[in-house]
């Protein structure tokens, strides 16, 4: 493939999107004249919306209908090549090749094969960033060093700087910022130990901040009263673009296994990532200067279904260990 038009597709969440951010590089550097069209779950745009490297960004919802809908617009931007980047999706798999793309590919998984013309291995043991890449590398495009990129708006950053603002952040002072929900129970640290981690980063001279969604609103609040000091209080008050600038603006980030874990990696701000059932190999920060805490029981990782009642993994992560990388971090950025 030389030129063409280059369809992305099953790009889904936070995390998801993100990890794609590589190989859509790799795509671009390999065909500057392609037109590279992406097509995300509604409500993720803005997570590609200023990536340079898309020239198109169509939004979806759920339901086959609705995906159904998508045909004849795709068939209309005579697409040559389609990336399926899924594990498990038919009907994604089968939009490819009603895209009426003669290159599709993807992974060469039971149920959405079929539909491909290059199906490529997922090796196991490799981060997700690794598998989305050999896609792109199965057209002949690749990166040197691969890292993961969120681009923001000049309107986002100016919102991030005005919410810090007025939330008593002026710069004078390290900040860090906490993730402690997630939309799977299973994944949180306890809001109490966020709580704990807040007050020794606090009382050290740090300015600490919370973010979240708004379905996360309880597990703040419990934060919130657990602390001994005050916490600066982002939570609900961000879309996606302004989340992205507001970390970028941080020192550090403590995070479940959630989408601004994601979002800090990728505006280049380090993590300290808490993860229990979930494997950090496949889905953990990709970059270097992050650090991971996990144990890996017998019993892990489990997924989404844990087999435990109180978390065990997540028990076994201690506010001093967690303490002890955060302010690993911070002092790169003073």
């Amino acid at each position: 493939m030389s030129t063409g038009n280059i369809l992305l597709l099953n790009l889904n969440h936070i995390g998801d999107i993100l990890f794609t951010t590589p190989a859509i590089r790799a795509l671009r550097e390999k065909y500057p004249d392609a037109k590279i069209t992406a097509v995300v779950l509604a409500g993720m745009e803005e997570l590609l919306k200023h990536n340079p490297f898309v020239d198109e960004v169509l939004t979806r919802r759920r339901g086959l209908m609705q995906i159904l809908k998508l045909v004849p617009t795709l068939r209309s931007r005579s697409i040559d090549t389609s990336l399926l980047f899924t594990f498990s999706s038919v009907r994604m798999s089968a939009l490819g090749w009603m895209s009426g793309a003669s290159t599709r590919v993807g992974f060469d998984d039971p149920g959405i094969a079929r539909f491909l013309t290059h199906p490529v291995p997922r090796v196991p043991g490799r981060h997700r960033v690794d598998w989305y890449l050999d896609l792109a590398r199965a057209v002949g495009a690749d990166v040197d060093e691969p890292h993961m990129e969120m681009f923001t708006s000049t309107e986002d950053q100016e919102y991030a700087d005005d919410l810090l603002a007025s939330a008593g952040i002026t710069g004078d002072k390290p900040v860090a910022a906490i993730s402690p929900g997630s939309s799977v129970f299973a994944k949180q640290w306890f809001p109490e130990r966020y709580a704990a981690l807040a007050d020794k980063l606090s009382a050290d001279g740090v300015d600490v901040v919370i973010v979240g969604a708004p379905s996360e609103r309880e597990t703040v609040e419990d934060v919130k009263q657990s602390a001994k000091y005050a916490i600066a209080d982002l939570a609900g008050k961000t879309k996606i673009g302004q989340l992205a600038a507001v970390l970028a603006r941080c020192n550090a980030v403590v995070s479940n296994d959630t989408g601004p874990m994601h979002l800090a990696v990728s505006v280049g701000t380090p993590v300290v990532a808490i993860f229990g059932p979930t494997d950090p190999r496949e889905t953990g920060p990709y970059c270097r200067k992050s650090k991971v805490l996990w144990e890996h029981l017998d019993c892990g990782p489990c997924g989404h279904k844990p087999t435990c009642s109180n978390r065990d993994c997540l028990q076994a992560i201690t506010v001093n260990r967690v303490y002890e990388e955060a302010v690993k971090l911070i002092p790169f950025h003073r």
